[in-house]
C-alpha cells in the first residue's frame, strides 16, 4: 500500500491526496447524516485504512485503494465507529435509528415467540458490550453491507439459536417437531457477498469472455445453453468427441483463471476475498449469468452463424441417426 521503510504510508503519492479527499468528504456526509457524534476525523480516518488493509494486498495501489472505499456504506460506518468510542450521542442515534427495526425483525424471525422484544433489546446491548478484544462488537462492522443487513445477519442467528433451544427442550414431548436450520442465515450471508462482489465478478467475466475464440464461445452456449450433447457438437464442428472435451475444458479453465488473476490484480483482492467472489457465480440469486455474458460478447455474425449450423447439422444428424433436434 505504497509504505516507506518505516512502515509508513508515502504521503507523495499522487493518488493519496484523492482518497484523503473522499475520506473527509465521507466523514462530513456521515456527520451531515447522523449529526454531529463527537466522532474524531482521525479515528474515522483509521477505521477505513483498516478495512482496506484487511481486504486488499498489503502492495495495494491507492487507486484500488480508493476504489474499494467507495464501494462501502460510509454513513453507517460513521455512526458505527462513533458508537465503537463509546459516544453516547452516537449510541442514542444507534436506538433512534435501529430500535423499531430490530423489533420488527426479532418479530419476525422468532415467530411469535414471547422473547421478540426482548431480543432486539438485548441485539442493542450486545453491540456495545466489549467482544474477546475488549472492543464494543459494533466494531467489527466495516462497511461492506448496509449496517441494517449486518445486524440482520446477527439476529437471525440468534434467533435460529432460540429456536433451536426451544426445540431441544420439547424434543422428547414432541418429536416430530421440525428443528429450524441455517437457511435464513445463509440467504442473507449471500445476499451481502453478492451486493459486494457482483458489480467486480460481473466486469472480470466480461472481460475474460472476450478473451475466448469465437469457436470456444460457440461450444460453451451449445453445450450449456442449447443442452447439446459433447458428440452433436462435433458432429456439428467436423471433429473428433473427445477434441470437443479437451477444448471444453481448456475453454472453462482460462475464464477461470483470467477472472482470478482481474479480480487480484485490477481490484487487488485477497485470495480468500477472490474465493468468496466467485462462490457467487453458483447463487442464481444474484443474477451473475455466464452464459448471457458469452453471448453477448459473441459477434452477432457468430451467433447467427451457430444458430444456422444448429439447425442445419442437427437436421442432418437426426435424418441420418435418428437423433432429435435440440430446442
Amino acid at each position: 500500500m505504497n509504505l516507506n521503510n518505516k512502515g509508513h504510508r508515502s504521503p507523495e503519492a499522487p493518488e493519496q491526496r484523492d482518497f484523503e479527499t473522499f475520506a473527509r468528504e465521507a466523514f462530513d456526509r456521515g456527520a451531515e447524516f447522523h449529526g454531529n457524534l463527537g466522532l474524531a476525523y482521525s479515528a474515522f480516518h483509521a477505521r477505513l485504512l483498516s478495512i482496506t488493509r484487511k481486504n486488499l494486498r498489503a502492495d495495494a495501489a491507492w487507486w484500488s485503494i480508493l476504489e474499494f472505499a467507495r464501494r462501502l456504506h460510509t454513513d453507517d460506518l460513521y455512526l458505527a465507529v462513533a458508537c465503537a468510542e463509546r459516544n453516547d450521542a452516537a449510541w442514542q442515534r444507534f436506538a433512534e435509528v435501529y430500535r423499531k427495526p430490530l423489533r420488527d425483525l426479532h418479530q419476525f424471525m422468532a415467530q411469535g415467540m414471547e422473547t421478540a422484544g426482548d431480543m432486539a433489546d438485548h441485539t442493542l446491548i450486545d453491540m456495545f458490550l466489549p467482544d474477546r478484544s475488549g472492543q464494543s462488537r459494533i466494531a467489527s462492522y466495516d462497511g461492506r453491507s448496509s449496517l441494517l443487513t449486518w445486524l440482520r445477519v446477527i439476529i437471525s442467528n440468534r434467533a435460529i439459536n432460540e429456536r433451536q433451544r426451544a426445540c431441544n427442550r420439547i424434543r422428547k414431548v414432541d418429536p416430530e417437531h421440525e428443528i429450524p436450520d441455517g437457511s435464513a442465515l445463509d440467504s442473507l450471508d449471500s445476499h451481502i457477498r453478492g451486493d459486494r462482489y457482483q458489480p467486480l465478478l460481473q466486469e472480470s467475466l466480461k472481460t475474460a469472455c472476450h478473451e475466448l475464440s469465437t469457436q470456444d464461445r460457440l461450444i460453451l452456449l451449445w453445450r450449456y445453453e442449447k443442452g447439446l450433447q459433447l458428440g452433436q457438437i462435433a458432429r456439428l464442428i467436423g471433429v473428433h468427441q473427445s477434441t470437443i472435451t479437451r477444448q471444453l475444458e481448456r475453454a472453462l479453465k482460462r475464464m477461470r483463471a483470467d477472472v482470478v488473476e482481474i479480480l487480484t490484480r485490477k481490484y487487488q483482492m485477497t485470495p480468500a476475498a477472490v474465493d468468496e467472489c466467485l462462490d457467487t457465480i453458483a447463487d442464481p440469486a444474484h443474477h451473475v449469468s455466464v452464459l448471457r455474458l458469452v453471448r453477448e460478447s459473441t459477434p452477432p455474425s457468430s451467433v447467427a452463424e451457430l444458430e444456422r449450423v444448429e439447425r442445419a447439422g442437427l437436421a442432418s444428424a437426426s435424418a441420418s441417426s435418428g437423433l432429435s433436434p435440440v430446442s
